[in-house]
């Protein structure tokens, strides 16, 4: 049998399992190779009675044209069916160490898979394209009520849905920022409107500390004599 070769990889995980974990591998990859080979048997008998039933029936009925095509890919299938269950041999018969690396090398490509599938889920979703862990505040710039009809066939009636739709600015730590247009209790909604509510009551009360301490600052100009009694309370209704 040809020589397999393994990454170092998985030589590394190979090196550290137990001959318990070894026979649990074994056991896997016989099972599996057994599937595939009963199911490559299969399918080389499957395609043998279905050529030899579809070629009687071509040569009854005279489509020499259509026999030949028939035949073609009729053999195609049951060479394929017999290098699949050749492989699927070639497995049974294999060392116990190989067959302990293929189920290693599987289920490492198993998992890098899936991994592949999360990075793409987080890629594909609202919080990372909108980076709300480096969210500033959030505006609503605009938002307005968009129509649109859906046909029932059946009841044979239009009904009207009406979907309110909100442009925000997205303002993020780093200076930067963006427009995001997002339709009411979308993903994209329900993940900026905390920060509108959150930011502005940052807003408004790191505003009302800005006019406290300015109105500190008048007060001491009414006490060293600068301004007048009256310009300071004007100055005191607009901050308060």
């Amino acid at each position: 049998m040809k020589e397999k070769k393994f990454d170092e990889k998985i030589e590394k995980i190979y090196a550290t399992l137990s001959e318990t974990e070894k026979s649990t591998y074994i056991e896997k990859q016989n099972k599996l190779n057994k599937c595939f080979f009963v199911f490559g048997i299969i399918l080389c008998i499957i395609a043998l009675v279905v050529l030899v039933a579809f070629t009687a029936w071509l040569i009854i009925e005279k489509e020499y044209t259509m026999l030949a095509f028939a035949d073609i890919i009729t053999v195609a299938l049951i060479i394929f069916g017999i290098g699949f269950t050749k492989s699927c041999h070639d497995g049974l018969v294999a060392t116990d160490e190989i067959k302990v690396k293929n189920q290693i090398k599987r289920l490492e490509q198993q998992k890098a898979y899936k991994e592949k599938q999360k990075e793409t889920a987080l890629f594909r979703s609202a919080s990372y394209r909108l980076s709300v862990d480096k969210i500033k505040s959030v505006s609503i710039l605009d938002s307005y009520t968009e129509y649109s009809d859906k046909l029932h066939a059946v009841l044979n009636y239009q009904e009207i849905i009406q979907t309110r739709v909100y442009k925000f600015k997205v303002d993020y730590i780093d200076g930067n920022s963006k427009v995001i247009t997002a339709a009411e209790n979308s993903e994209e909604y329900n993940l900026l409107v905390p920060y509108i509510n959150k930011n502005a009551e940052i807003e408004t009360n790191s505003q009302n500390n800005d006019n406290i301490a300015k109105l500190r600052e008048y007060k001491q100009l009414l006490d060293d004599g600068i301004i007048t009694q009256e310009e300071f309370e004007t100055k005191k209704k607009e901050l308060l």
